[in-house]
């Protein structure tokens, strides 16, 4: 039988467009917690960006056309962030090719 890690901490990096996408969705059997969520405008404009928690079909705002200065990055979560099983976060920017999303994350096994 396999061995199921009970804590697995793992980096996630995103390149953001101008078209929603789903950028994490907690894996079944598991639950999450968004631990940092680093976006970093490396563009020569600024750029908003907007992050949204998605749970049993419903869309959360967490961060609504939030102003990304060029050179400049932002922690999107500003404490933690539990996603249960099932559960997803996605973003948006108003800018393509100029705003990445670190998240550090901390996947939980329920069993």
């Amino acid at each position: 039988m396999a061995t199921v890690a009970l804590n697995t901490f793992r980096t996630k990096p995103f390149q953001l467009t101008t078209s929603p996408q789903v950028i994490y969705t907690t894996p079944s059997g598991f639950t999450t917690i968004v631990l940092g969520a680093q976006a970093s405008n490396y563009g020569a404009v600024s750029a908003t960006i907007t992050f949204t928690l998605t749970k049993n079909g419903v869309d959360y705002i967490m961060l609504n056309n939030f102003v990304l200065p060029t050179n400049d990055s932002a922690e999107i979560t500003t404490g933690k962030l539990v996603i249960e099983d099932g559960a997803s976060v996605k973003a948006v920017v108003s800018v393509n090719s100029t705003i990445n999303l670190v998240l550090s994350i901390l996947e939980t096994s329920n069993v």
